[in-house]
């Protein structure tokens, strides 16, 4: 057998056993994968309203390293994980010092200013 009666003969196989197994990939999403992108709902507190949607801002390594302090009223205090740093591919932060500026970014497009007292985030209940 030649090589590329071979590679016909391997590959059609594969395509027929995932087709028949129906295994490839599954369009069920398991429902606490998926929560926080249904929004915050009906939250009376302003500031969990807003960090409601700040989460689902993207992170550059994909481990949302931030920590929000919440302890003095009127005020959110955003800080590091220090655990979820990677030294070895972003030894300067850099990375992770972008990624919180996108969850600030979030956090401000989802605040009412007195100017526009809507925001940029959808409010779902």
């Amino acid at each position: 057998m030649d090589r590329r009666d071979f590679i016909r003969l391997t590959s059609g196989g594969s395509i027929a056993l995932v087709a028949a197994t129906g295994t490839a990939c599954s369009q069920q999403m398991p429902g606490d994968a998926v929560a926080a992108w249904k929004g915050p709902g009906a939250e009376p507190d302003a500031r969990r309203w807003i960090l409601g949607y700040a989460i689902l801002a993207p992170h550059s390594h994909n481990l949302q390293s931030w920590l929000v302090d919440l302890r003095t009223p009127g005020e959110i205090l955003l800080r590091c994980d220090l655990t979820r740093l990677l030294p070895e591919t972003d030894p300067f932060s850099r990375q992770i010092m972008m990624s919180h500026g996108t969850f600030r970014s979030r956090a401000s497009a989802c605040q009412p200013t007195p100017r526009y007292p809507g925001t940029h985030c959808s409010r779902r209940s």
